[in-house]
């Protein structure tokens, strides 16, 4: 059995790509890999589960090659025959025994449409599995910074930096503000693609040096905050930087602005979940983005262990 934490972008969205230091928070929700070798056959049966405990997806592959020969979806059963082909091509042997079959189940506790990581986690868990490199299957197989990858196998917040597209540089934190009990983060009820906003991050052209350096300010300002006035100061100031890259209005002022306190994108901005920092009571606060319909609506120490 194999585990993966889900993850959460703080800081440095869409810059991370281009060295950016960003602020990453793995969460306390995830994804778990169960393995069993059989010997009727030589047959890869994989299911996946959801939340819920339903089977969202489900696949047969030939043993040997790997190639999907029952699925419930064909592009997922591609992705997965990607995922296991690239594990074995840097681990030979990996599936290699034709004598014996394996069931695998993967299991989220969090819906897959909250956009915390179904895909980085279950590269984490195949690469555990498989004993490889996880960022190697990640840039492979998925792209992107890495930064979930690391979030996937961390057990605390951390400094993510990426070097020359495929070095991976992180360093694991002890952090938690004090006014932590005032952040929250809410679902904005749409599962957000990220690979269509980095396409319009990347339309703009490569950042320039000033503005990488002024988010990586933005990330220290982060977590020297000492009080939620400063944090939220610099979630103010970190909206208008990365809206200004990629030419669309922050979320507060587009879909929020009679909100009193500050709000804050995650990941790719649209969708998927959004940070909240608020000195009212917190049903005050709920009560404001649940006469919105948005209600999914968690604490600090909902979404984040204490590691």
């Amino acid at each position: 059995m194999f585990h993966a934490h889900g993850k959460l972008l703080l800081t440095a969205e869409y810059f991370v790509l281009d060295g950016a230091t960003a602020l990453a928070l793995p969460t306390r929700f995830g994804q778990e890999l169960t393995v069993e070798t059989t010997f009727e056959d030589n047959f890869l049966r994989w299911k996946s589960f959801d939340e819920e405990q339903e089977s969202w997806f489900e696949a047969t592959l030939e043993g040997g090659t790997l190639r999907p020969i029952e699925f419930s979806d064909i592009d997922t059963a591609q992705r997965l025959e990607q995922l296991l082909q690239r594990a074995r091509h840097y681990r030979f042997d990996f599936l290699g025994d034709t004598e014996v079959g394996h069931r695998v189940e993967t299991r989220l506790d969090f819906p897959r449409n909250w956009g915390l990581g179904t895909s980085s986690t279950l590269v984490h868990l195949v690469s555990q599995w498989a004993k490889v490199d996880p960022f190697r299957l990640q840039f492979d197989v998925f792209g992107g910074s890495g930064y979930d990858i690391a979030c996937a196998g961390s057990g605390s917040p951390l400094l993510y930096r990426l070097h020359d597209e495929r070095q991976p540089n992180y360093v694991p934190l002890a952090w938690e503000p004090e006014f932590s009990p005032q952040i929250y983060f809410v679902y904005l009820g749409k599962k957000q693609n990220s690979r269509d906003g980095i396409a319009r991050y990347r339309e703009r052209g490569v950042p320039s040096a000033r503005d990488v350096a002024e988010i990586n300010e933005l990330t220290t300002w982060f977590l020297r905050a000492r009080t939620l006035g400063e944090f939220q100061e610099a979630m103010y100031e970190h909206e208008k930087l990365v809206g200004k890259a990629i030419d669309l209005d922050p979320v507060q002022w587009e879909r929020f602005s009679d909100f009193p306190g500050q709000l804050k994108s995650l990941g790719a901005w649209g969708g998927d979940f959004i940070m909240v920092a608020d000195e009212r009571p917190t049903e005050r606060v709920r009560k404001y983005f649940a006469e919105r319909g948005l209600s999914v609506f968690l604490r600090w120490r909902e979404l984040f262990a204490q590691f």
